[in-house]
Formats: structure tokens, sequence, C-alpha cells
């Protein structure tokens, strides 16, 4: 916002967050009201501050879509890395293919765990969950997976946390009643479309805003990536 017009816009952000019908929403965690935005209404006084900067975590919690090929290159120890991003929605596939006929050592696939039962924004007749799961199906089963690093990350797991009593009316083979029996009963939904079963896959539950926690999932990433590159090598 220009100088203008900020003292008017930080003042309906902070009306907007003090509204009780968007509290109530943000206390009955609306899969429809976007975590990323309770972040930011959460911390609307500090954001709206004359002298505000922004934190790590508020960079983190940025949301920006993909559109086209993105490319971010950058080193891990010795070694030069690419990370490319199609972008996910379903205009935005046809490209997956572009990409993987590129000489890629492992592909990221990343799921929202927490949207098993939120409408599709693109499909009337499916999940998000189930838009994600026919992908999988898709790619994993394709000659696109095989002799690469295939990483499946359940995504939003701390959202997940909070909707476990979601999970057994939406799925009536899930007894579970916890966090470990809900992210495992999420995980074999995903391994159980390998039609391949000598086919490995690394699945790590992930909080992406959690910078932490991602550190430490990225070092496991890493030495999978580089042990699947070296048997590619034939090392």
């Amino acid at each position: 916002a220009d100088k203008e017009s900020a003292p008017e816009a930080r003042d309906y952000a902070r009306l907007l967050s003090t509204h009780p019908d968007v509290r109530s929403t943000i206390q009955n965690q609306t899969d429809e009201f976007p975590v990323y935005l309770v972040y930011y209404l959460e911390n609307v006084e500090r954001i709206t501050s004359s002298d505000y900067v922004p934190t790590n975590q508020d960079i983190v919690w940025c949301r920006q879509r993909s559109i086209g090929l993105t490319r971010t290159r950058f080193k891990k120890d010795r070694y030069l890395c690419e990370l490319i991003d199609p972008g996910g929605q379903p205009i935005e596939r046809r490209k997956w293919i572009k990409a993987l006929e590129e000489d890629i050592t492992a592909v990221l696939f990343i799921v929202a765990a927490n949207e098993f039962n939120v409408k599709s924004e693109y499909f009337d007749d499916k999940t998000t969950f189930e838009e994600s799961l026919e992908e999988w199906s898709q790619f994993v089963n394709s000659d696109s997976s095989k002799n690469r690093c295939v990483i499946l990350f359940l995504n939003k797991v701390d959202v997940l946390k909070s909707k476990i009593p979601q999970l057994k009316t939406t799925f009536k083979d899930y007894k579970g009643n916890n966090y470990e029996t809900a992210i495992e009963f999420l995980k074999q939904k995903f391994l159980n479309e390998l039609e391949d079963e000598r086919q490995k896959v690394f699945v790590h539950p992930t909080c992406a805003v959690d910078t932490n926690q991602i550190q430490v999932i990225f070092k496991s990433v890493f030495a999978s990536i580089f042990e699947s590159r070296l048997k590619r090598l034939g090392m």
C-alpha cells in the first residue's frame, strides 16, 4: 500500500482480525480459511506497526502460486543443486512431463496431509487428497519415476493433528485415534498405489513452516538423493 492508503489498510486489517465471525472461524479450524491467513491475522498488530521488519517466520508463511517452471540453484556442501518447481495447478501439470525429461536425480512429491476432507478447488467430485492420490498413482507407476529417488512429503501435519476426529468420519477404515496412527494411515494410502512393490519411496511427515524440522529432514533427503545418484552411476 502507498503512504496515503497504508493507515486505512492497517485499520481494516486490525478490524478484520477482531471480527467475531473471523475469530469463530479461526477457533473452529475451518479448512476454507487458509492457515497462512490465520498466522497473519494473529500477528496483525505487529505486522501493521510503522516500524515493522519481517521475521524469518513471516517470510516462511508467505504464499505465492507457482507458474511455469521455476528453477532455483543452490549449493549443498561442495555440490551445486538445482530445484525445479513445475507448479501444482492442473493447468501447470502438463509441464511436469517436460521437467521429468531432464536429467533429474530425485522427485519431491508434496501433499497437504490435512486436506483429506477438503473439496478440490479444481474438481467438484473430488477432495484435494483424492486429487493428489490420483496424480501420485499416475506418476509413481510411470516410467518417469524409474531409476529416480522418489520422496513423498506429507505436509501440514501441524494442522492434521487437530483434525484426527474428522479422519474417522472421512475414512471408515481408519481405526486409530492419534497422530501416529493417522500419519501411518495416510502414508499407506499412497504406498498402496505402488504397482511395483520393489520400488523404494522415502516418506517424510513435514511442517513446512517449522524451519528446524525442515533442516533435519533435508539432511536425510540429501543423503537419499546422493545415494540414489551413486547407484545410477553404478558406484
